[in-house]
């Protein structure tokens, strides 16, 4: 079992000494936000140092360290990134979400034909091909939140063109 020492949000210029459980222990380093009992009470704190030895008296037992959210994520931090779909890893680039979010990229922008036919084609292969390779560069995360958004957008523009057309079409407003 090893020891941290815990500063919490006190006027006081000291920290707390608190027991971490052997199943937390290798997620649990400085600057790592726990919660600990303090009072009778839960309060979080950040650990400061972590020691295989108990620095208090002999015969004083430390309470221990529960997890909190924070803790929880920490396994982003340590390489054990969170799992979603097929996905195995958040952290790491994946093939599949790189070329969906490189599709979604050519979805939005063919979403505006409102320009040129050279310059569309142009519109629409250059920000794919960089998704497509940034993607396969930074986490599968960030390819998540460029699909989502991407598909959003599309779905936007593609609405409001409707609505215009409807309306030039009705004499409602001219272009």
């Amino acid at each position: 079992m090893s020891f941290a020492q815990v500063a919490l949000p006190l006027p006081l210029r000291r920290t707390f000494t608190y027991s971490v459980p052997d199943e937390l222990a290798p997620r649990v380093g400085p600057g790592v936000e726990v919660q600990v009992p303090f009072r009778g009470r839960p309060r979080k704190g950040f650990v400061v140092e972590v020691a295989r030895d108990n620095p208090l008296p002999e015969g004083t037992e430390a309470q221990g360290i529960a997890l909190t959210d924070r803790l929880r994520a920490l396994q982003y931090v340590t390489g054990d990134g969170a799992r979603f779909l097929w996905v195995p890893n958040l952290l790491r680039p994946d093939i599949a979400l790189a070329l969906i979010a490189g599709l979604t990229t050519a979805l939005m922008m063919a979403a505006n034909p409102d320009l040129p036919e050279h310059v569309r084609i142009l519109m629409i292969v250059v920000p794919t091909v960089l998704a497509i390779f940034a993607a396969l560069k930074l986490s599968s995360a960030l390819a998540i939140y460029w699909t989502a958004s991407n598909t959003f957008s599309a779905i936007q523009t593609l609405a409001l063109h409707a609505v215009v057309r409807r309306r030039v079409r009705s004499g409602a407003i001219s272009l």
